[in-house]
Parts: structure tokens; C-alpha cells; sequence
């Protein structure tokens, strides 16, 4: 005869019940990507991020299609004071894709019709961003790369300078691994925002 269930096997049950009934509640309620919406810019946070108040409320952007050094990083200031001179306070249209793992939305921005992260790239503030080139604009992503390689050839930004694994990526010179590098996190969000659309279409039925 079996008794029974242990109260700390209840507990631990309601638990789990209650934790997917959540994740359930939380997916069927996430943002539909791609979004496109017109935002003023409120703050900008460093080179490649920005936060944006439009229909959605305030939301921190990841601009999508280049890569700045970290703040502390060799010119890590002038690329955020850069961005900051092209967009504070102004008006924006914003192309949203994704959200990245802090929870920013990976966007495309745009002023006056100037796409904010080519500039970037174009005057050497940026990179062009690998894992994130396949949220521009098929033809866009062309531009950045011949944009990056401008830059190198004219000096600008110097001392900054394109990561490694990045060149890597260009020249071929590497085994693969760094071509890896740059791939795997683009096909591992993607094969995620997947995952996230079977799940709502079952949490809708």
C-alpha cells in the first residue's frame, strides 16, 4: 500500500504547474517581430545602443549591422560620443527583428532617412557586426561590409581596429573555428525564434 504523495513532492508539483502555466502566459504575450515604428531617441547608452520612447513605451535598442568597442575599450568614448551627436533627441524610424539576450530589440535606425549604424561603420567608430548582419536588409548588408573595409584602408579610427576573429572571418586565414564563432550565434537565435513561434501557435489552441 502506497501512501501519500510527500508534502515537499506537492509542493514541488504546484511549483511546476505554475512555472509553465507562466512561461506559457509569457510567450503568448511576446513581441511579433519584425516592428516598425517611428521613436525619439531619449538616451544614448554607448556606441551600438540607444534608448528610443515610441508606441511601444522606452525601449533599449541594439543597432543591428555593427559592433563598437565597449566604453572602456581604445575610442570607446569617441564612438558613443559620436552616436550621441548623430541621434540625441531626435526623431527615428526604428526596424526591430529580434530581441537579444539582455532584452534589447536588434533594430536598424534611421534619421532623416541616414542609416545611423552605416555612418558608424563608414567613418570607423564601428565594425561591421557578423552575428548581426543577417538582421539588415539583404541589400544593406553589402554596404557594411564595403563600408568596414573603406575605413580600414583610409586609417580611420585609429588606434581602433577590427577584432581578430573578425578578419579571420574575411581572409579565410583562420580553420574555421572563428567562422564558427560568428555563425553559430546567428543560426542558435534563429533556430530559438522558432522554438518561440511553435510554442505560441500550440499556447493558441
Amino acid at each position: 500500500m502506497t501512501g501519500a504523495p510527500a508534502p515537499a513532492v506537492l509542493v514541488m508539483g504546484g511549483f511546476i504547474v505554475l512555472l509553465l502555466l507562466w512561461l506559457v502566459r509569457h510567450l503568448s504575450r511576446r513581441r511579433r517581430f519584425p516592428l516598425v515604428f517611428e521613436a525619439k531617441v531619449e538616451h544614448v547608452c554607448d556606441g551600438d545602443s540607444i534608448i528610443v520612447r515610441g508606441r511601444f513605451g522606452r525601449v533599449k535598442l541594439r543597432i543591428a549591422g555593427m559592433d563598437a568597442p565597449e566604453t572602456a575599450q581604445p575610442r570607446g568614448r569617441e564612438s558613443e560620443r559620436r552616436l550621441r551627436a548623430m541621434l540625441q533627441g531626435r526623431s527615428v524610424k526604428v526596424r526591430s527583428v529580434a530581441a537579444d539576450r539582455y532584452g534589447r530589440w536588434v533594430s536598424t535606425v534611421t534619421a532623416d532617412g541616414v542609416d545611423a549604424g552605416l555612418v558608424m561603420v563608414e567613418e570607423g567608430e564601428a565594425w561591421a557586426y557578423r552575428t548581426y548582419l543577417w538582421a539588415l536588409p539583404k541589400e544593406a548588408r553589402g554596404r557594411y561590409l564595403a563600408a568596414e573595409a573603406r575605413a580600414m584602408r583610409a586609417g580611420l579610427g585609429q588606434p581602433f581596429k577590427v577584432p581578430q576573429q573578425y578578419v579571420n572571418f574575411i581572409s579565410g586565414a583562420s580553420s574555421g573555428a572563428a567562422e564558427n564563432r560568428g555563425l553559430a550565434p546567428t543560426f542558435c537565435m534563429q533556430s530559438v525564434r522558432r522554438l518561440f513561434a511553435a510554442v505560441q501557435v500550440i499556447c493558441r489552441r
